[in-house]
């Protein structure tokens, strides 16, 4: 009874293992296509993973990172790259130096300095801030 349980036990661990290789593995292609969108709207991509079924790219321009969610289809890169975009021009016009964006809680948020104070701004999405505070 011992050797079944422990047997049982070393298949779903396998098979576990397994399926959480193949989660985290990305399709060098897919990897490609997005290294290949980001570079074209002059983003230099650092690091492309997977997290809850997204793809998720890091990627630098003019100094600023941003993080971009991806759907497995790449359907929201145009959207995230327009909605990157518009809050630099944003922040930029209000006075900020942009120097990180990212979507968390279906939420953009900003990080930017101003005067020397580094802020974080919380905005919607479509764009309206919801928060402005410093930075610790």
């Amino acid at each position: 009874m011992t050797r079944i349980i422990a047997l049982a036990l070393a298949i779903t661990a396998g098979t576990m293992a397994q399926a959480s290789d193949n989660y985290i593995k990305i399709d060098p292609a897919k990897i490609q296509q997005i290294e290949t969108l980001l570079t074209e709207q002059g983003y230099d991509v650092r690091k492309i993973e997977m997290d809850d079924g997204l793809y998720e790219a890091d990627a630098l321009k003019d100094g600023a990172r941003y993080e971009f969610n991806l759907l497995r289809d790449l359907s929201v890169m145009e959207t995230e790259l327009a909605k990157a975009e518009q809050i630099r021009t944003l922040l930029t016009e209000q006075g900020y130096d942009l120097q990180k964006v990212e979507m968390d809680d279906g939420r953009y948020e900003a990080y930017a300095l101003k005067d020397g104070v580094r802020y974080e701004i919380d905005l919607s999405r479509d764009l309206t801030v919801v928060k402005t505070e410093i930075d610790d």
